[in-house]
């Protein structure tokens, strides 16, 4: 191997291990905020530092060298107790964090340090250094003028922002136990492929049998990768103690941040698809929902407000929950608001129900905000949100209580890579529908098709379904495709029973073929305004179809069916 190619992996390997140890720092800094008599925590925070320190050293980064050296020196001094943790230290040791993550990305990019002058944070640093606490356990750095008035722009440039901090997602680091594991998939998957090109070839035993065991390894191997791509919620979520750090202080509130979930696991690609998402969201909680502290003391509130950030999965899908216990979505204000800029007619506006008046939210340019703040938006509106939701097929909705709180729900599916379906007919055509939304497959013949499916008005349809009566709705004209016998005179009809949102409804399909797990692809332009799409796969016959997004399906359906009640 070359110096240069040694050079590199030394590198590589510099940067990962520095990430995950900043990472740690800013999250013990945090904590230590609100626990300053930690000496634990203190002691953690004050090694992480001095090896990130020692590696700059060792590869000649003097700059880095010089500004974590300086944090090191409050470090040792909190941890020996001769200074006290506060927000002022706090502020000034997570500006060091900053630097370092940001000439960490210039590394990364060009293999050098950039040309960065960290001589006000170094400055700042020795400041407190040189500080003690008096007699009375009293520290003076909290009576020191450290306004950040003075501060270069390269200081000021180095403020925290969410969507530049770190998220490791492109490097895995994998116990030798589960590359043990994956070596012995792959070599029971190639014994068996030496087997069956010999039954091939000689054209002796039965080569069904093999096909089916390999089969079952190639789930195995595929299961065991997907363990490698899934990772803990928490890497994103403990990302954003900071931002509600920031946030909480540049907009005079009080805020803090209560996590759930953090262990539900999800695909890397679903990760990255969610970070400035949840970003943007937990933003605009802070800047419309959480009242200033006197307006929550008179309101009977406690004047520290609170947003918690949850996670969990279900039916294979991921639910996140981004909850405030701030004031409330106004609804006649967002009446008011979608009338005067001509999003509904006054009438619309009246009849229309809460729901309803929370998905004008989501429409381009809306917003209520009297003052324009440089907090929530940052170029991201709330229809943004939505459609990046939507493309990685995903919903977003609302729920709120006036005084109480506001809660956005995201679902969205926990893999975006391979993806278990079911496929089905319709005039022709094959399509998939995501296993997670499956509950059953039902079959009417004969007599028991008029039995059991029920015409109502405006020409829907409803399907009995152990003792329930469920809407049904008809695969061909979600698609929009043309003919296709009435239902009542068919003598079969095929119901797939769905589950979206926690409702469930019948598609009507033409035949159900077969269980599969497809490689999920994304829509080609051409596609991208058709909802009820949500990728593209090769199918198991060796043709390109879709892979059906059931929640549009079915938003689509009472879409249909308001107009037809409204022509009527």
């Amino acid at each position: 191997m070359s110096d240069i190619e040694s050079y590199n992996n030394l590198l590589q390997e510099f940067l990962l291990e520095g990430v995950a140890l900043i990472d740690l720092i800013e999250r013990g800094l945090l904590e230590l905020e609100a626990n300053p008599d930690n000496r634990a925590l203190i002691g953690d925070v004050f090694r992480h530092m001095h090896t990130v320190k020692g590696n700059c050293m060792m590869l000649g980064f003097s700059r880095l060298e010089a500004v974590t050296h300086s944090a090191e020196n409050v470090l040792e001094r909190l941890r020996e107790g001769t200074i006290m943790m506060n927000g002022e230290i706090g502020t000034a040791l997570l500006s060091v964090v900053d630097c370092v993550r940001s000439s960490f990305k210039s590394i990364e990019t060009t293999g050098k340090e950039a040309e960065a002058d960290f001589s006000d944070q170094i400055d700042r640093l020795n400041l407190i250094h040189s500080c003690s606490n008096d007699e009375h356990g009293e520290s003076p750095f909290c009576k020191l003028d450290l306004s950040e008035s003075g501060q270069s722009e390269t200081t000021a440039a180095s403020k925290f922002n969410s969507e530049e901090s770190s998220l490791n997602l492109e490097s895995v680091t994998l116990p030798m136990s589960r590359v043990n594991s994956l070596m012995t998939i792959v070599g029971t998957v190639l014994v068996t492929f030496n087997q069956l090109r010999y039954c091939i070839n000689q054209n002796s035993g039965d080569y069904r049998q093999l096909l089916d065991a390999m089969e079952l390894q190639t789930q195995d191997l595929h299961e065991e990768v997907l363990k490698y791509r899934l990772q803990p919620l928490g890497h994103v979520f403990n990302t954003y103690h900071r931002l509600v750090r920031e946030l909480a202080a540049h907009s005079g509130k009080k805020v803090y941040l209560h996590l759930a979930g953090e262990k539900t696991e999800v695909d890397r690609a679903v990760l990255l698809s969610l970070k400035n998402i949840l970003g943007h969201l937990i933003r605009n909680s802070i800047d419309h929902g959480i009242e200033a502290p006197e307006t929550r003391l008179a309101s009977g509130k406690s004047a520290i407000g609170k947003i918690e950030l949850s996670g969990r999965q279900q039916h294979g899908n991921i639910y996140i929950d981004i909850k405030d216990d701030g004031a409330g979505i106004d609804v006649a204000k967002v009446k008011e608001k979608a009338v005067g800029i001509g999003l509904v007619s006054t009438a619309a506006a009246e009849s229309m129900d809460e729901a309803a008046a929370f998905n004008l939210i989501f429409e381009p340019g809306f917003s209520t905000a009297e003052l324009v703040s440089n907090i929530s938006g940052r170029g991201m509106g709330m229809d943004v949100v939505k459609k990046t939701i939507e493309k990685a097929g995903g919903t977003l909705s609302i729920s709120s209580a006036s005084g109480r709180g506001t809660t956005f729900s995201i679902c969205i599916p926990q893999s975006m890579a391979i993806v278990p379906v079911l496929v089905v007919r319709s005039m022709g055509e094959q399509f998939a529908l995501p296993q997670a939304n499956v509950v059953e497959l039902i079959s009417f013949y004969g007599r028991e098709v008029r039995e059991n499916i029920e015409m109502r008005m405006h020409s829907s349809a409803m399907v009995k379904c152990r003792g329930r009566l469920l809407p049904l709705i008809r695969l061909t004209e979600a698609l929009g495709q043309c003919g296709g016998m009435p239902l009542l005179s068919k003598n079969e009809c095929h119901v797939v029973l769905l589950r979206s949102e926690e409702e469930e409804f019948g598609l009507e399909v033409d035949g159900a073929e077969e269980l599969a797990s497809l490689v999920a692809k994304p829509l080609a332009r051409i596609f991208s305004d058709v909802h009820v799409l949500s990728a593209s796969a090769v199918m198991p016959d060796g043709t390109v179809s879709f892979i059906l997004n059931v929640t549009e399906i079915r938003k689509e359906s009472i879409c249909i069916d308001d107009q037809n009640e409204g022509g009527l």
